[in-house]
């Protein structure tokens, strides 16, 4: 620690040193260019003027970051850290879905502006090619992957590494840069696998003791319900709202599934996607995770509420949130092969289903 706070204290000298002289010469160019009438020496100014700016923007970053490593890791519960974020305006052209309600991820302080970036760099730099974002998570054999996933243009093959280089250029270039160096101080990747024409899809690799769910073990406390922002909500074409429960609210969910062979949830194992309609859960989906696959059931809506399309709601969002990149499975009777296949899902044999 002592090595480390007397690097951190040269550097703020060094710091403020150069600020300083990046001033000096940004008011020694502007003196000579006001008593300048030669075009081409005003160019050369304006030149010399531009890269002083960004030596002092890259100097601000620099300083933004000059503790990295050097605090304690903290859990940082990833959807309450997006939603406490300032989107540019975007006049609400732009969806925003984020899928992370219970995930929580232990690394250095300073991942949590890593995941603001990642959420505004899309809405701000796509000069309106981007309608929707959406933000979700897979979990592996090797740890999880936080995906940050947009349909704007997307980033050509020959860019996927050059984007994360220190000299990347444009607007974002210094800031995924940084990203990635955050990241690895905690043990955590960042790559970018989207195809160009389609869309960017940035995966943060956080691998195994480096996150969890709140609620699914003693070590991961249960978090309060906070309403979101309203930018943040996420709304179904049938009026509903729709997010995941966290599992301080599985009780919501076990009172409704009493009509639905007294099915109850396991915050260990579940995630349960609900409809909401004026504040009240009106229809459940649940994704359970075996140690072979993903399955969905308990997909139920109150008699009194059914007819209203809740129950697409409650299933588009868990498809979303847990169907991007990984295989669903369930069993369902025969009359209903129409409104999943509505989703993507089709009929297979039953002994093609995973053991567990």
């Amino acid at each position: 620690k002592k090595p480390k706070h007397k690097l951190c204290l040269l550097s703020r000298f060094s710091t403020a040193h150069l600020h300083t002289a990046v001033d000096a010469i940004i008011e020694t160019v502007d003196k000579a260019d006001a008593r300048s009438s030669d075009p081409a020496t005003r160019s050369c100014f304006e030149r010399i003027r531009k890269l002083a700016w960004n030596i002092a923007r890259q100097l601000f970053v620099t300083e933004s970051y000059k503790d990295l490593g050097t605090l304690p890791q903290v859990w940082i519960p990833v959807q309450r850290t997006l939603e406490s974020n300032t989107i540019p305006m975007d006049d609400g052209k732009v969806s925003i879905r984020i899928w992370t309600g219970r995930l929580e991820v232990y690394a250095d302080p300073l991942f949590a502006d890593v995941l603001t970036h990642l959420l505004e760099n899309p809405v701000r730099y796509s000069n309106g090619t981007v309608r929707n974002v959406v933000v979700t998570c897979h979990e592996g054999s090797e740890g999880l992957d936080l995906i940050f996933q947009d349909d704007g243009a997307g980033i050509p093959a020959d860019m996927k590494e050059k984007i994360f280089a220190y000299d990347a250029g444009r607007h974002a270039g210094i800031g995924l840069f940084i990203c990635r160096q955050v990241g690895e101080v905690s043990g955590i990747s960042l790559l970018e696998t989207g195809t160009a024409g389609k869309g960017a899809r940035f995966v943060i690799h956080v691998p195994q003791g480096s996150y969890r769910f709140e609620g699914a073990s003693e070590d991961a406390p249960q978090l309060p319900v906070t309403p979101s922002l309203e930018r943040f909500v996420v709304r179904h074409r049938t009026g509903a709202t729709v997010r995941e429960l966290l599992s301080i609210e599985f009780p919501l969910a076990d009172a409704l599934w009493t009509d639905y062979h007294n099915t109850t949830g396991d915050p260990k194992t579940d995630r349960i996607f609900a409809a909401f309609h004026e504040g009240q859960v009106v229809s459940l989906a649940r994704c359970r995770r075996h140690p072979d696959g993903l399955e969905v059931d308990g997909v139920f809506t109150p008699a009194s509420q059914r007819g209203h399309g809740y129950a697409n709601a409650a299933v588009w969002g868990l498809v979303e949130a847990c169907g991007q990149h990984a295989v669903l499975y369930m069993h369902s009777v025969i009359g209903l092969e129409k409104f999943y296949g509505s989703f993507g899902f089709v009929p297979i044999d039953e002994k093609e289903i995973p053991p567990t």
